[in-house]
């Protein structure tokens, strides 16, 4: 069960590292923000893209077994539920704040069978 659970959390934070990127590209060459200025779009894009360095951060961690990426991990998952709430709360944030959740639960539990 141990085995599976970390398996399955380093796929889906690589999905969610690969989710965030492609957010990312689309939100600064979408038609529908030529409304908000290149520049603010390239920075909140640049965002977007450190934030899934840290999930692809967190799985390779995950993947290779290193102690101290447990407490990096739910720092991480807690900066982005805490940010999603400074936003328009859409059904996109209430899903991406039960999904980080999730994962803050996993990551708990994995924790818990190391």
């Amino acid at each position: 069960m141990k085995n599976i659970l970390r398996k399955s959390l380093v796929v889906l934070f690589i999905l969610a590292g690969l989710g965030i990127i492609f957010v990312a590209v689309y939100y600064l060459v979408s038609a529908s923000n030529r409304d908000i200025s290149f520049v603010i779009r390239l920075v909140l894009s640049l965002l977007m893209g450190l934030d899934a360095l840290g999930y692809l951060l967190v799985a390779w961690g995950l993947s290779k077994n290193i102690s101290w990426i447990y407490p990096f991990a739910l720092v991480l998952l807690i900066i982005n539920v805490l940010a999603l709430f400074f936003d328009d709360i859409g059904w996109a944030d209430i899903s991406a704040i039960l999904f980080n959740i999730l994962f803050g639960v996993l990551l708990i539990i994995d924790k818990k069978h190391k």
